[in-house]
Protein backbone atom coordinates (compact mmCIF):
# COMPACT_ATOMS: atom_id res chain seq x y z
CA UNK A 1 0.00 0.00 0.00
CA UNK A 2 1.15 3.59 -1.11
CA UNK A 3 2.06 5.38 2.12
CA UNK A 4 -0.25 8.41 2.34
CA UNK A 5 -0.03 12.09 3.94
CA UNK A 6 -2.83 10.54 6.60
CA UNK A 7 -0.50 8.01 7.51
CA UNK A 8 2.42 10.23 7.91
CA UNK A 9 0.62 12.46 10.29
CA UNK A 10 -0.50 9.72 12.84
CA UNK A 11 2.83 8.61 12.91
CA UNK A 12 4.47 12.22 13.82
CA UNK A 13 1.28 12.51 15.85
CA UNK A 14 0.59 15.98 14.18
CA UNK A 15 -2.49 17.00 12.18
CA UNK A 16 -2.62 16.24 8.37
CA UNK A 17 -2.02 20.48 7.54
CA UNK A 18 0.86 20.53 9.89
CA UNK A 19 2.69 17.59 7.71
CA UNK A 20 1.44 19.72 4.17
CA UNK A 21 3.05 22.54 5.83
CA UNK A 22 6.59 20.55 6.55
CA UNK A 23 6.36 19.04 3.27
CA UNK A 24 5.99 22.59 1.12
CA UNK A 25 8.21 24.18 3.19
CA UNK A 26 5.61 26.55 5.10
CA UNK A 27 6.15 28.69 8.01
CA UNK A 28 4.79 28.70 11.45
CA UNK A 29 5.83 24.86 12.41
CA UNK A 30 8.40 24.95 14.96
CA UNK A 31 12.03 23.18 14.24
CA UNK A 32 11.50 20.38 16.18
CA UNK A 33 8.18 19.52 14.84
CA UNK A 34 8.89 19.78 11.55
CA UNK A 35 11.79 17.48 12.12
CA UNK A 36 9.74 14.65 13.52
CA UNK A 37 7.71 14.84 10.46
CA UNK A 38 10.52 14.67 8.29
CA UNK A 39 11.82 11.60 10.27
CA UNK A 40 8.16 10.36 10.02
CA UNK A 41 8.00 10.73 6.13
CA UNK A 42 11.67 8.98 6.03
CA UNK A 43 11.09 6.13 7.70
CA UNK A 44 7.92 5.44 6.20
CA UNK A 45 8.86 6.12 2.83
CA UNK A 46 6.47 8.61 2.05
CA UNK A 47 6.85 9.97 -1.43
CA UNK A 48 4.35 12.92 -2.70
CA UNK A 49 1.79 12.43 -5.49
CA UNK A 50 3.30 15.11 -8.10
CA UNK A 51 -0.18 15.01 -10.12
CA UNK A 52 -2.07 15.71 -6.67
CA UNK A 53 0.02 18.07 -5.27
CA UNK A 54 -0.01 20.11 -8.62
CA UNK A 55 -3.89 19.87 -8.88
CA UNK A 56 -4.17 21.40 -5.16
CA UNK A 57 -2.19 24.70 -6.09
CA UNK A 58 -0.40 26.49 -8.76
CA UNK A 59 2.84 24.58 -8.48
CA UNK A 60 3.57 21.72 -10.86
CA UNK A 61 7.07 20.85 -8.52
CA UNK A 62 9.46 20.05 -11.05
CA UNK A 63 12.52 21.64 -12.25
CA UNK A 64 14.04 21.64 -15.22
CA UNK A 65 17.96 21.16 -16.12
CA UNK A 66 18.58 22.25 -19.60
CA UNK A 67 21.87 21.72 -21.05
CA UNK A 68 24.11 21.87 -24.13
CA UNK A 69 27.26 19.57 -23.04
CA UNK A 70 28.94 16.75 -24.76
CA UNK A 71 30.24 15.76 -22.06
CA UNK A 72 28.28 13.07 -20.66
CA UNK A 73 29.97 13.20 -17.12
CA UNK A 74 29.61 16.95 -16.57
CA UNK A 75 25.63 16.95 -17.39
CA UNK A 76 26.10 13.37 -14.79
CA UNK A 77 27.43 15.19 -11.78
CA UNK A 78 24.74 18.27 -12.21
CA UNK A 79 21.84 15.59 -12.73
CA UNK A 80 23.36 13.49 -9.43
CA UNK A 81 23.86 16.86 -7.24
CA UNK A 82 20.33 18.43 -9.07
CA UNK A 83 18.27 15.11 -8.05
CA UNK A 84 19.27 14.90 -4.54
CA UNK A 85 18.21 18.37 -3.80
CA UNK A 86 15.32 17.83 -5.42
CA UNK A 87 14.04 14.98 -3.44
CA UNK A 88 14.86 16.55 -0.28
CA UNK A 89 11.99 18.91 -1.08
CA UNK A 90 9.52 16.94 -2.99
CA UNK A 91 10.09 18.10 -6.13
CA UNK A 92 11.35 16.07 -9.52
CA UNK A 93 13.52 16.51 -11.83
CA UNK A 94 13.33 16.56 -15.49
CA UNK A 95 16.46 16.87 -17.99
CA UNK A 96 16.37 18.55 -21.13
CA UNK A 97 19.05 18.93 -23.75
CA UNK A 98 18.80 21.91 -26.41
CA UNK A 99 21.27 22.64 -29.23
CA UNK A 100 22.49 25.81 -30.15
CA UNK A 101 23.53 24.64 -32.94
CA UNK A 102 21.14 25.01 -35.55
CA UNK A 103 17.39 24.63 -35.42
CA UNK A 104 15.09 27.50 -33.65
CA UNK A 105 16.19 28.07 -30.04
CA UNK A 106 13.49 30.11 -28.48
CA UNK A 107 10.77 27.32 -30.16
CA UNK A 108 12.29 24.54 -28.69
CA UNK A 109 12.32 26.39 -25.05
CA UNK A 110 8.72 27.86 -25.92
CA UNK A 111 7.54 24.39 -26.47
CA UNK A 112 9.73 22.52 -23.53
CA UNK A 113 7.72 25.54 -21.41
CA UNK A 114 4.42 24.56 -22.87
CA UNK A 115 5.07 20.81 -22.57
CA UNK A 116 6.53 20.85 -18.88
CA UNK A 117 5.10 23.49 -16.68
CA UNK A 118 8.24 23.71 -14.77
CA UNK A 119 8.51 26.07 -11.41
CA UNK A 120 11.97 26.56 -12.00
CA UNK A 121 14.80 25.98 -15.10
CA UNK A 122 18.65 25.56 -13.67
CA UNK A 123 20.62 26.54 -17.39
CA UNK A 124 24.52 25.29 -17.92
CA UNK A 125 26.68 26.99 -20.08
CA UNK A 126 26.54 27.78 -22.95
CA UNK A 127 22.57 28.13 -22.74
CA UNK A 128 22.93 29.88 -19.49
CA UNK A 129 24.06 32.92 -21.78
CA UNK A 130 21.84 32.31 -24.86
CA UNK A 131 20.06 35.67 -25.04
CA UNK A 132 17.39 33.84 -27.28
CA UNK A 133 16.77 31.47 -24.15
CA UNK A 134 16.92 34.03 -21.08
CA UNK A 135 14.23 36.11 -23.26
CA UNK A 136 11.80 32.95 -23.52
CA UNK A 137 12.28 32.40 -19.94
CA UNK A 138 11.87 35.63 -18.90
CA UNK A 139 8.85 36.48 -21.00
CA UNK A 140 7.16 33.52 -19.15
CA UNK A 141 8.47 34.56 -15.36
CA UNK A 142 9.86 31.12 -15.14
CA UNK A 143 12.84 31.34 -11.88
CA UNK A 144 15.73 30.32 -13.06
CA UNK A 145 19.81 29.58 -11.97
CA UNK A 146 22.97 30.00 -13.98
CA UNK A 147 26.07 27.93 -13.92
CA UNK A 148 28.93 29.35 -15.00
CA UNK A 149 27.67 32.27 -17.07
CA UNK A 150 29.39 34.84 -18.33
CA UNK A 151 31.09 37.04 -16.23
CA UNK A 152 29.34 40.17 -17.48
CA UNK A 153 26.10 41.16 -18.98
CA UNK A 154 24.78 44.19 -20.28
CA UNK A 155 21.71 45.72 -18.60
CA UNK A 156 19.64 45.07 -21.05
CA UNK A 157 20.05 41.43 -21.39
CA UNK A 158 17.04 39.26 -19.89
CA UNK A 159 17.78 37.31 -16.86
CA UNK A 160 20.87 39.67 -16.36
CA UNK A 161 20.14 39.88 -12.52
CA UNK A 162 19.20 35.94 -11.67
CA UNK A 163 21.28 33.81 -9.55
CA UNK A 164 23.79 32.10 -10.78
CA UNK A 165 27.12 30.25 -9.53
CA UNK A 166 30.52 29.67 -10.65
CA UNK A 167 34.07 28.81 -9.65
CA UNK A 168 36.96 30.75 -10.01
CA UNK A 169 38.15 29.29 -13.09
CA UNK A 170 41.14 31.47 -13.36
CA UNK A 171 42.61 30.68 -10.15
CA UNK A 172 41.82 27.06 -10.70
CA UNK A 173 43.70 27.05 -14.31
CA UNK A 174 46.49 28.40 -12.61
CA UNK A 175 46.50 26.11 -10.06
CA UNK A 176 46.66 23.26 -12.56
CA UNK A 177 49.57 24.93 -14.62
CA UNK A 178 51.35 25.87 -11.28
CA UNK A 179 50.96 22.25 -10.41
CA UNK A 180 52.68 21.00 -13.67
CA UNK A 181 55.76 23.59 -13.55
CA UNK A 182 56.12 22.56 -9.93
CA UNK A 183 56.98 18.67 -11.53
CA UNK A 184 59.48 20.56 -14.07
CA UNK A 185 57.15 20.46 -17.41
CA UNK A 186 58.10 23.54 -19.54
CA UNK A 187 56.20 22.91 -22.85
CA UNK A 188 52.55 22.49 -21.64
CA UNK A 189 49.63 23.21 -24.16
CA UNK A 190 45.79 24.29 -22.94
CA UNK A 191 42.75 23.24 -24.70
CA UNK A 192 40.64 25.99 -24.84
CA UNK A 193 37.23 25.05 -25.16
CA UNK A 194 34.37 25.86 -27.17
CA UNK A 195 34.32 29.27 -27.50
CA UNK A 196 30.25 30.24 -26.10
CA UNK A 197 31.61 28.82 -23.13
CA UNK A 198 31.78 31.86 -20.16
CA UNK A 199 34.62 29.88 -18.97
CA UNK A 200 36.61 29.14 -21.36
CA UNK A 201 38.74 32.50 -21.62
CA UNK A 202 39.03 32.63 -18.02
CA UNK A 203 40.51 29.39 -17.82
CA UNK A 204 43.23 30.57 -20.59
CA UNK A 205 43.70 33.67 -18.21
CA UNK A 206 44.72 31.78 -15.61
CA UNK A 207 46.74 29.41 -17.48
CA UNK A 208 48.51 32.25 -19.32
CA UNK A 209 49.12 33.96 -15.67
CA UNK A 210 51.19 30.62 -14.56
CA UNK A 211 53.06 30.52 -17.31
Amino acid sequence: MRTTITDVAHHAGVSIKTVSRVLNEEPNVTQKTRERVKASAKELRYQPNLSARSLAGSKSYLLALVYDNPSVEYIAQLQLGASAACRERGYHLVVEPVSTQGGDLTADMELLLERLPVDGVILTSPICDSRRVLSVLDAAGTPMVKVSPRMHYAKDVPGANAPSLRLDDVAAAHDMTSYLLSLGHRDIGFIRGASNHGSAPLREQGYRAAL
